[in-house]
């Protein structure tokens, strides 16, 4: 698992000249007052991307059973794949926290960095959730039919959220009683489902994939 994760890290340390590039970019648009917190969710999504890309590298002319020739566990390389792409959303991340803080320094912006601090954990972690989620659909239907997924997924939840309210008030779910309940669930019980819910979800999709590839012929 480390020689993987070390060969991840190396695939995108040469792309190093591209990092440069956009974090120069990111540097002028927040020398012209860009909204901060849009770079902090933005360098989360780039993090994503070039996590998931380490798995489209590896099955790139055949590179998967390769790989599993080496001393390596099938089981082992899902879960690489896991933390090398929850690890790039974190490098990311506190990448975007640093910009965000000088960018304030250096605009002269009046603004509790502290206060602001939960908006970019929430941020932090829906993006590992979500990257873990991709992750999963990439071992298990591939990259390209992953996509496809992933679109099917993002249509229903939009479809959801918009008529949501309405589909569950036409088949006689009281609305205002589900709002009623959950505003009524206590703060601690809360801030517990906030941890236990996305550590939940991340392990889930790890032994899913796991499983997966284990299954898989090459």
């Amino acid at each position: 698992m480390k020689g993987l994760f070390i060969k991840d890290v190396m695939v995108v340390y040469a792309q190093r000249k591209k990092f440069m590039l956009l974090i120069i970019g990111i540097s002028l648009m927040l020398s012209f007052k860009m909204d901060a917190d849009f770079i902090v969710s933005y360098l989360c999504l780039i993090g994503m991307i070039l996590g998931l890309n380490a798995y489209n590298y590896d099955e790139n002319n055949n590179g998967l059973p390769y790989l599993m020739t080496l001393p390596t566990t099938r089981k082992g390389y899902a879960l690489e794949k896991h933390f090398f792409a929850m690890a790039s959303v974190t490098f990311f991340w506190i990448l975007g926290l640093i910009m965000q803080f000088f960018s304030n320094m250096i605009q002269k912006v009046d603004m509790n960095f502290i206060e602001h601090f939960p908006t970019y954990l929430r941020f932090w972690i829906l993006f590992l959730i979500f990257t873990s989620a991709v992750t999963f659909f990439e071992i298990r239907f591939g990259s390209e039919k992953s996509r496809i997924v992933l679109l099917l997924m993002g249509g229903i939840c939009f479809a959801v959220g918009i008529y949501g309210m309405e589909m569950a008030e036409k088949i006689g779910i009281d609305t205002a009683a589900l709002i009623n309940m959950f505003s009524s669930i206590p703060e601690i019980a809360i801030t517990v489902l906030k941890v236990v819910i996305p550590l939940a979800v991340i392990g889930v999709t790890a032994i899913l994939s796991m499983n997966t590839i284990e299954k898989r012929d090459f």
